[in-house]
């Protein structure tokens, strides 16, 4: 499984790659705001594809993400950055009934509930909060022909108090996402703030004042990955909870489902801050719900659902050991609840108290 370091140590050799846009570069990143009424650059080619509009889905203050399956495209409270440092990608904006009516009356084509931007590096593509976007399901290729220069995106999902980060690739034709770092800088939103208005206004050198801002947000995400203690946004796989064959003897069997809990625990952890079903999990792995709970049982000892609260839970505990500057609704809503009580009431059961009693003790600890 991929650690935080290797990802920590491919991030940082990503961004040594010429991957942060220079104000005096030939070639300048093309700037999108994926919000309607949309302005696409010149050259940027946009694909509708046959899809009925997507439906507004009501708004939660603590739901951190909405999906659209049959859409593919997910859509997330906090505002996220694709930044495309290498190759080329088409990316899905999902179009919603409320997005179809501005764009109408902006005098743009509103038919279709998904659209595909097709992108060529270096590019940066602003999702503002609740923006449907690829949820990551396959490859960011939408054409009939084959790659033609493999993408490298970093993706950016700012918080209020900081950020997860992580990139994806294409390997021959097979879509790879890593696991999100957690990192902190509050400050990153303030200059979100800025490369948004900038990109929306269209002011005079707009382009210019918002490259700025760009350059100056990825110079201090390389910083923070340079200098921060390299944790994983979701949870790690602790060793003594990994599935192995020799629980159950080396047999092909045995072998195939460790290999199918360590696929289904990975799609785990990259989803945990979504809602996650015993359905969805099932269909994921290709078996029934019933004989997926049988699965998890005889190696985890548990049901497939319980092992997620496991995981969420060893998420929570983990972001509020690394920092204690993160608010306890942040960690709720990066664990995947959307109710406070309710998280409260999960972590005191698990660890014997609430979360507000584990931070005061972690910062006495610290403090002694």
């Amino acid at each position: 499984m991929t650690t935080p370091h290797i990802i920590r140590k491919r991030l940082l050799e990503i961004f040594s790659q010429k991957a942060i846009p220079s104000l005096f570069a030939r070639e300048m990143p093309q700037l999108i705001v994926a919000e309607p009424p949309f302005h696409f650059p010149t050259g940027i080619r946009t694909t509708v594809l046959p899809q009925r509009l997507l439906r507004d889905k009501p708004s939660h203050a603590n739901e951190l993400v909405r999906r659209w399956k049959r859409a593919c495209v997910n859509s997330t409270q906090w505002p996220y950055l694709m930044y495309l440092c290498g190759g080329e990608a088409d990316i899905r904006i999902g179009i919603t009934q409320r997005m179809a009516k501005i764009m109408k009356e902006a005098g743009q084509n509103a038919d279709s509930g998904c659209l595909v931007v097709t992108l060529r590096s270096p590019a940066l593509l602003l999702l503002p909060p609740g923006i449907p976007y690829s949820d990551g399901s396959g490859a960011h290729w939408e054409r009939a022909e084959p790659f033609k220069k493999h993408p490298t995106i970093v993706w950016i999902h700012l918080s209020p108090t900081g950020i997860l980060c992580h990139y994806c690739s294409e390997e021959r034709g097979v879509h790879r996402s890593e696991h999100p770092l957690l990192l902190q800088d509050p400050l990153l939103m303030s200059i979100y703030h800025i490369l948004y208005d900038e990109l929306r206004t269209r002011a005079p050198d707009f382009e210019k004042a918002a490259l700025a801002q760009l350059q100056t947000l990825m110079l201090r995400l390389q910083r923070r990955v340079t200098l921060d203690r390299p944790v994983v946004g979701n949870t790690a796989w602790p060793e003594s909870q990994r599935p192995s064959s020799n629980r159950q003897g080396d047999s092909g069997r045995s072998t195939q489902s460790a290999a199918l809990l360590a696929k289904l625990h990975s799609y785990i952890q990259i989803h945990l801050r979504e809602p996650l079903s015993l359905s969805q999990l099932a269909a994921e792995a290709g078996l029934s719900p019933a004989h997926l709970n049988r699965l998890c049982h005889n190696t985890f000892g548990t049901t497939a659902m319980r092992y997620v609260t496991r995981l969420r839970m060893e998420a929570a505990q983990e972001i509020m050991e690394v920092s204690s500057a993160i608010p306890i609704k942040e960690v709720m809503q990066l664990t995947g609840y959307t109710q406070l009580p309710h998280f409260s009431r999960v972590f005191s059961q698990t660890f014997g108290m609430s979360p507000r009693e584990f931070r005061n003790q972690q910062r006495k600890e610290k403090s002694g």
